[in-house]
């Protein structure tokens, strides 16, 4: 992951999984299929269908034209003109917008709102989003424990 960060790689151990990939809202990326489409072809199967359900392919258009368009993910902290959220020079994820673009956060966790009320219904959307919360609080009470993080409650 690039960014004005620097570059990264986060590790955890939440629930028994190890990420090596970690987004801001906690989604497991080695799992993600945008950024797997580049070398996965069940990830190329889900992305397109996935796309064409948006509308953002049509029905002809095939894994070429979703890599010659960048509908691929280089990370949340990749430069914003290459990100697939990106539209019009707007980002479409709310998570991305205020945890890295507006707070410089790594992860949501690492805000002194977490979690705030948009995250937690978020989470509720669906069971991969409900496991990306888990491990936002888990990467939470691991960095309170280890002081990092101050306990705000």
């Amino acid at each position: 992951m690039c960014s004005r960060h620097g570059e990264r790689r986060a590790r955890l151990q939440a629930g028994g999984v190890t990420a090596q990939w970690v987004a801001a809202c906690g989604i497991d990326c080695e799992t993600c299929c945008i950024r797997r489409i580049l070398f996965d072809e069940e990830a190329v199967k889900t992305c397109i269908e996935w796309f064409r359900s948006l509308e953002w392919l049509r029905e002809d258009e095939r894994v070429e034209t979703a890599l010659d368009r960048g509908m691929y993910c280089r990370g949340c902290k990749a430069e914003r003109s290459v990100h697939w959220s990106v539209d019009d020079g707007q980002v479409d994820c709310f998570i991305l917008d205020c945890c890295v673009d507006k707070k410089e956060l790594e992860f949501c966790s690492h805000c002194n709102e977490f979690p705030c009320n948009r995250l937690r219904e978020w989470s509720e959307e669906n069971d991969r989003y409900a496991a990306a919360f888990a491990r936002l609080e888990a990467m939470r009470a691991q960095a309170t424990e280890e002081g990092r993080i101050a306990d705000h409650e």
